[in-house]
């Protein structure tokens, strides 16, 4: 966990707080938190990400839907089986959701980088290639 708060501190440094690498390396450690069940810190980060993306990508981004996915997750495993239900139905009601199943997996691991992979109706391109 160390590493990955590290990176993430860097990143803050270097790039800013609001930088695209930046909250893919905050939702990649909320993730960790995640995995190693430190279920309220992947909450309060994924939740920081998330208004962040919506912001700045837009509400749906394959990377926001991502993480808005994983919030979802980390929320039922929080035993906050309601706001995990809403959460997944806000990314099934979008349109970036159906042309990128991998979002809508069970583990906020799935989608991970899924954007940068996926055709996005907003940009009309496959991004990363």
């Amino acid at each position: 966990m160390n590493l990955h708060e590290q990176v993430l501190a860097d990143s803050e440094r270097t790039l800013g707080p609001h930088h695209p690498d930046t909250l893919q390396t905050r939702h990649s450690l909320a993730v960790s938190y995640w995995q190693a069940g430190r279920t309220q810190d992947a909450i309060n980060l994924h939740e920081q990400v998330l208004t962040e993306r919506e912001r700045t990508l837009g509400p749906e981004h394959p990377d926001t839907l991502t993480t808005r996915h994983s919030l979802a997750v980390s929320y039922w495993q929080a035993g906050r089986t309601q706001d995990a239900i809403n959460l997944q139905e806000q990314v099934l009601g979008r349109p970036g959701a159906s042309l990128c199943p991998r979002v809508l997996r069970t583990t906020p691991t799935a989608g991970v980088g899924c954007g940068r992979r996926c055709r996005w109706r907003g940009s009309g391109s496959v991004s990363g290639q």
